[in-house]
C-alpha cells in the first residue's frame, strides 16, 4: 500500500524515486470450486443455510489472540439474549484464542466454531454468508496494510464488517463494500449487523461493489505488472554496470518496493 511504501521511504531517509512503486497482494478470481455435495452436507448438519431467512456473519482464518474475535462472540450473546435467532456467526479456524472462544460461546446456538476445515468447505460457505467479519484491531502494520483476508472476502463478493481503521476503512468507505463498527464494542457490532440485515438491497449493492473492487487486485494483472517493473530495474542495473565498466564510474540509483504483505 502507499502507506507502507511511505513508511519504507521514511525509514530509508529519502524521497520517492521513479522505481518506488506499490504492488498489492493479488488474488486469483478464477479460484472457484466445483459444487461439492459433501461440503453442502457439512453446513446443513450445522444449520448454516444462509438466504433470506438466515443472516450469516462469517470469519475464516487463524485465531491468534491479537484478533478481536471475543467481541464477535460477545455480540452473538447479546443477540441471543435479545431473542434474535436468525443471525448466525460462523467462525472457521483454530489458534491460541480458540479455547477462550469456545468458553465464551458456551450455550450459544447462534455461534458455530468449526475448527480447521478444508478449502472446499470454506468455498461452500461463502455463498451462504451475508457479511464477512474483519475484527482486526488498529495495530501499526494492519492500519497501513490490506491484510490477506480483505482480498479473499471481496473476491467472494462478501460485504466486510470491520473495526480496522486505516487502509481497510478507506477501501470500504470509498468503494461502499462494507461497514465499520467500533473496535471492542459488541453493542455497536450488533447495531451494524442488524442495520445491514434490515436493508437487503444495500447488502446486495455492497456485495456487487466488493466484486468490482476485487477486479483491481486480479493476480494475473498485478503480478504481471510487478514482473515488468522488476525486469525494468534489472535492465537498468545491467546497463549501468556496463557503463561503469567502461568509464569506471558508479551509478547512484536505488529502489524500494512495497507490497501489502
Amino acid at each position: 500500500t502507499e502507506g507502507m511504501l511511505q513508511w519504507a521511504l521514511d525509514f530509508a531517509g529519502r524521497e520517492r524515486g521513479e522505481w518506488d512503486q506499490v504492488f498489492p497482494l493479488g488474488y486469483l478470481e478464477t479460484q472457484a470450486a466445483a459444487e461439492n455435495p459433501a461440503a453442502e452436507q457439512y453446513w446443513a448438519e450445522r444449520d448454516v443455510r444462509g438466504g433470506p431467512k438466515q443472516f450469516v456473519a462469517c470469519y475464516s482464518g487463524l485465531f491468534p489472540k491479537r484478533i478481536d474475535l471475543l467481541t464477535v462472540v460477545a455480540a452473538a450473546r447479546l443477540l441471543h439474549e435479545k431473542g434474535e435467532r436468525n443471525v448466525k456467526f460462523v467462525l472457521c479456524g483454530t489458534g491460541d484464542l480458540e479455547p477462550a472462544l469456545r468458553e465464551a460461546a458456551a450455550g450459544l446456538d447462534n455461534v458455530v466454531l468449526t475448527g480447521w476445515i478444508e478449502h472446499p468447505i470454506i468455498k461452500a460457505l461463502a455463498p451462504k454468508c451475508s457479511v464477512a467479519l474483519f475484527p482486526y484491531p488498529p495495530r501499526f502494520d494492519w492500519i497501513r496494510n490490506l491484510p490477506n483476508k480483505f482480498f479473499e472476502y471481496i473476491a467472494e463478493g462478501m460485504p466486510i464488517v470491520s473495526c480496522l481503521e486505516g487502509e481497510v476503512q478507506r477501501q470500504i468507505e470509498q468503494n461502499d463494500c462494507g461497514v465499520m463498527y467500533k473496535v471492542g464494542d459488541p453493542h455497536d457490532l450488533v447495531r451494524v449487523l442488524l442495520r445491514v440485515r434490515a436493508d437487503p438491497a444495500w447488502q446486495q449493492s455492497m456485495s456487487a461493489n466488493a466484486r468490482t473492487l476485487a477486479g483491481r487486485f486480479d493476480a494475473t494483472r498485478v503480478y504481471a505488472d510487478l514482473v515488468t517493473h522488476l525486469e525494468t530495474i534489472a535492465k537498468a542495473h545491467a546497463g549501468a554496470a556496463r557503463q561503469r565498466a567502461a568509464v569506471g564510474g558508479r551509478p547512484a540509483n536505488g529502489a524500494a518496493l512495497a507490497s501489502s504483505r
